[in-house]
């Protein structure tokens, strides 16, 4: 199937699925774990890097009814994880991770369900 043909819908199960894998994980860290950026590390930035992709190919109509969601931001980070990966910054990453991740999750779980509701 083709990008334009794919259901947004799968993208946004995608961008949940990958936030609620990195709350799982990252419920287990601290910050001095954290920072020694083992293999977890890696995963962890795949996800985010997972989430912003598939934000990006979200239609702008979608993104325009639910402002909830830093779509921008979000596809920004992703760019710098995939471009500028040696620049970004990890207390950035492990703020994203902890406190931006769980709001990002929260507001795509209402999208999801607001969605099913009407069956759009």
């Amino acid at each position: 199937m083709s990008e334009a043909g794919k259901n947004w819908r799968v993208y946004l199960d995608e961008m949940i699925t990958s936030a609620t894998k990195i709350t799982n994980v990252i419920s287990d860290y601290d910050y001095a774990r954290f920072v020694k950026k083992d293999i977890t590390y890696d995963g962890l930035l795949m996800n985010l890097q997972i989430i912003g992709e598939n934000a990006r190919k979200i239609p702008e109509d979608v993104k325009d009814r639910y402002d909830l969601v830093p779509w921008q931001q979000t596809v920004f980070m992703r760019h710098m994880i995939s471009h500028d990966y040696n620049r970004v910054s990890i207390d950035v990453v492990w703020d994203t991770l902890i406190e931006d991740v769980p709001i990002l999750l929260d507001a795509l779980l209402i999208i999801a369900s607001k969605e099913q509701d009407h069956g759009l």
